[in-house]
């Protein structure tokens, strides 16, 4: 098993790291399906890290989120309004 997305050999992995490497969103991650503009969605992929410490989503889902972990403060609220709107539909914990 790979410790890390790079080093994985599934092309599931393979091909989004290779298309945001070269500045590209992969055919497969579409901006109707993610409802993320390509701006959004490359700038995510190449500063995940900084932009969120905790769950990641819109901020309907990061709401809900805090809710269910009865966590009082939305962490990353901020960012979840600016690169998700509110028309991205996921969440990632």
């Amino acid at each position: 098993m790979a410790t890390t997305p790079e080093q994985s050999d599934f092309i599931s992995i393979q091909r989004p790291i290779k298309a945001a490497l070269r500045g590209e969103q992969p055919k497969e991650l579409d901006n109707e399906r993610l409802n993320l503009t390509t701006e959004n969605w490359l700038r995510l992929c190449n500063e995940f890290g900084k932009l969120f410490k905790g769950a990641a989503g819109n901020l309907q889902y990061l709401t809900s989120y805090c809710e269910s972990m009865e966590r009082s403060r939305r962490q990353g609220a901020a960012n979840a309004q600016r690169w998700f709107g509110d028309k991205a539909t996921w969440c990632l914990p």
